[in-house]
């Protein structure tokens, strides 16, 4: 094996890494505007005493930071709730070794659409809602070497699947 991680994810981990993709992309605009009107109703309502749209008003000021990530953050623990052991990823220059508990499984390169190194997690995508997400307790001071060795394994799978 050239890297070996074992590592718990935590909720927490996950939702950063829900809000980072939310709030660093258009979505976030449209929440930030939406959140900025919610505002201005609220103070509207304050000023005109319409305890209905007042309320409504910060009801909805609300939803985007403070509800949504409480929503997030509890499905995330109610999934990793089912998680009870400590998961193993191995990685080499052919293949993903994954171990959880008493399930082994086994990924290509090939089969990761992208690589993302964020400032506490690097995630391998297999696709839009699934990968792996390694936390930076886990990755240690290899972080960057492994973000390029991961990095160029996914670019060497994609190019020799091109080829055939």
């Amino acid at each position: 094996m050239r890297y070996q991680f074992h590592f718990r994810n935590t909720a927490g981990n996950l939702l950063r890494m829900a809000l980072y993709t939310t709030y660093t992309s258009f979505l976030g605009v449209i929440n930030a505007v939406f959140t900025a009107a919610m505002g201005v109703l609220t103070i509207y309502a304050f000023r005109q005493n319409r305890f209905l749209l007042l309320s409504l008003g910060v009801l909805l000021f609300l939803f985007f930071p403070v509800f949504q990530p409480l929503l997030i953050y509890f499905r995330m623990k109610r999934n990793l709730d089912k998680v009870k052991e400590e998961t193993v990823l191995s990685f080499d220059e052919r293949q993903i070794y994954v171990k959880q508990g008493e399930k082994n499984e086994s990924h290509g390169w090939a089969e990761i659409s992208s690589v993302v190194k964020r400032p506490w997690q690097i995630a391998l995508y297999m696709g839009a809602q699934h990968g792996f997400v390694i936390p930076d307790s886990a990755l240690g001071e290899k972080k960057e070497e492994f973000y390029r060795f991961a990095f160029a394994s996914v670019k060497a799978a994609n190019l020799k699947a091109e080829k055939k």
